[in-house]
């Protein structure tokens, strides 16, 4: 049997736009695009101002808010990755502790195995 390979969807793009500290990026948080169980977002992120990354996670009305990156300070101008992994029904945005210009690219990860 032939397991399906990953398959990258773009989702969101910005482009040097500004955004507030601690103001969550995305107008709408992700969710997974139709009716998949479990997917993956990887978030490639770079902002103008030196802090802290946090991804904000609803989960039956639950909200999590956690550090990314281990908590670590980025370095303003800095590219960071990291992947999210989220179910059914929940929503997910990300924010940075102090602002500034921010460029952002989030892909939906699905199918493979994890």
């Amino acid at each position: 049997m032939r397991l399906p390979s990953f398959v990258p969807e773009a989702k969101t793009l910005l482009h040097n736009q500004a955004v507030g500290a601690g103001a969550d990026m995305l107008a709408t948080a992700l969710t997974p695009a139709g009716d998949r169980e479990a997917v993956t977002f990887r978030f490639q992120v770079l902002c103008s101002g030196a802090g802290v990354y946090s991804v904000t996670l609803i989960r039956a009305a639950v909200t999590v808010v956690g550090t990314a990156l281990g908590g670590a300070v980025i370095a303003a101008n800095d590219w960071q990755q990291f992947d999210v992994h989220v179910h059914s029904g929940d929503s997910v945005n990300i924010r940075h502790s102090v602002g500034g210009n921010v460029t952002l690219r989030v892909r939906e990860i699905y199918g493979g195995v994890e």
